[in-house]
Order: C-alpha cells, then sequence, then structure tokens
C-alpha cells in the first residue's frame, strides 16, 4: 500500500511539499457543506481511522468526493450512521483521541462505529477532543486539562502546556493537534507552521525531541489550526 495524508484543501504548499518530501502523496480535501466553513475541509472532523484498516466519515462526503477516495487500496471506507452538522456538538462525532489504545471523547458524542471497535471510551468535557492534543505513539501535548487529567490518571505520559496562539479563520485560536500530525513510519512530527510562531513552540519540539521524534515544519509560515494531518501507510 502507498502512503497518503489526508489534509486541507487550505493546507499551504510549503507544507505539501514537506508531506511528499516524507514519501506520503497528498490527499487534499474539498470542503464538506454542513460543517462551519472555517472547519469544513479539516480532516480531524471529517474522519476518524480505525486501526488503519478503515476510514469512517459521513456517507454524504463520501457519496459526493468518491473519486478523491480512489487511492484508498487496502484499506475500506466506512460510510457512519451518523450525520454531521455544523452546530456543536452534532460537528464532533469524528474528532475523538485515541492514545496509547485508549478512547477519549465526550458523551454521547462518539460515533458509535467507533465506540464498538474500542468497546469503552474516557468521556471527556472537550467535545473536540482530537484537534486539542498533540499526539504520537509516545506523547500526548495539551492545552486542555480535562484531557490531561484523563490521561495521566490512565498511567499515560501527557504534557501540559499554556494555551497558544495558533490561527484558526473565524475563531479566537485553533488547536495544537489540529496543526500537527504524526507521520509513525518515519517518527516524524510535522508542524503547520514555524514553531517560532507560538509561545511554547520551543519547548513543544525539545519535548517531542526529548522522546526521540524528530520535528519537520516549513519554516516561516504561522502555526495555523488545518484540521491536522492523518497520515495513512
Amino acid at each position: 500500500m502507498k502512503k497518503y495524508a489526508l489534509v486541507s484543501e487550505n493546507a499551504p504548499e510549503k507544507l505539501t511539499e514537506i508531506i511528499g518530501n516524507l514519501g506520503y502523496g497528498c490527499v487534499l480535501l474539498p470542503e464538506f457543506e454542513y460543517l462551519q466553513k472555517p472547519v469544513a475541509s479539516h480532516a480531524d472532523m471529517l474522519f476518524f481511522v480505525i486501526n488503519d484498516k478503515k476510514i469512517l466519515c459521513d456517507e454524504r462526503y463520501f457519496s459526493e468526493n468518491k473519486d478523491l477516495f480512489s487511492f484508498c487500496g487496502e484499506m475500506q471506507i466506512v460510510p457512519s450512521k451518523v450525520k454531521l452538522s455544523e452546530r456543536y456538538p452534532d460537528d464532533i462525532w469524528f474528532d475523538c483521541l485515541v492514545y496509547r489504545g485508549k478512547l477519549y471523547g465526550k458523551k454521547d458524542r462518539i460515533a458509535p462505529e467507533i465506540l464498538d471497535f474500542y468497546g469503552k471510551a474516557e468521556f471527556i468535557r472537550q467535545g473536540y477532543a482530537g484537534c486539542s492534543v498533540l499526539c504520537t505513539d509516545r506523547l500526548a501535548i495539551t492545552s486542555d486539562k480535562g484531557i490531561y487529567k484523563a490521561i495521566t490518571a490512565n498511567g499515560d505520559k501527557a504534557v501540559l502546556v499554556p494555551p497558544q496562539k495558533i490561527l484558526l479563520n473565524g475563531y479566537d485560536r485553533g488547536f495544537i493537534g489540529g496543526a500537527s500530525g504524526f507521520d509513525r513510519c518515519g517518527n516524524n512530527v510535522v508542524l503547520t507552521g514555524d514553531p517560532e510562531s507560538i509561545e511554547s513552540g520551543a519547548k513543544i519540539v525539545k519535548l517531542l525531541e526529548s522522546v526521540g521524534h524528530k520535528v519537520v515544519y516549513p519554516k516561516g509560515l504561522p502555526i495555523t489550526d488545518i484540521g491536522g494531518i492523518k497520515f495513512l501507510s
């Protein structure tokens, strides 16, 4: 199976070049009319990847973009029973967090297919769990105290950082998870912009490097929440 990355069509060219240099084909996601425009092409709102084998999404989005998914190969597209809506909390069905095999999300707003697969979840207040955390297989970094407490209560490693001034059009600020992606094959963490553009950028890079990750990013661009980067391999 070839390697691909799902990323918003609004991703800057410098970022897609970096993703391509890591050996991934970029699948640029068009907007979905049922989500609010600033997040309508965000991968973390549109999809949930189950066990690296299935891509769960809204059936309407799949129907509108069938040609887009010709890359899938061995991966299976699973149309969900739920329908996304621009009104919170009906926009967060797929925006869950999985860290070290544990599922985190808002009660009654986790797509049933996700719950069926994991069997149980740690319920948290934050609805946008997936985009609130920069998550690798070794470390979780977040500004959300509730998620931090839930992860550490499970005995897993997490670091709490102050809220960052991450750009997201239409909102006061974005989330660190929505401004990053983890390339497990290459052990790379990809940021959407230069860490110098946020307050804890240098600290975040050092934390990631301290657990063995390489951090790559487009220099000179501000870190922006584009819905994260979903690496498929």
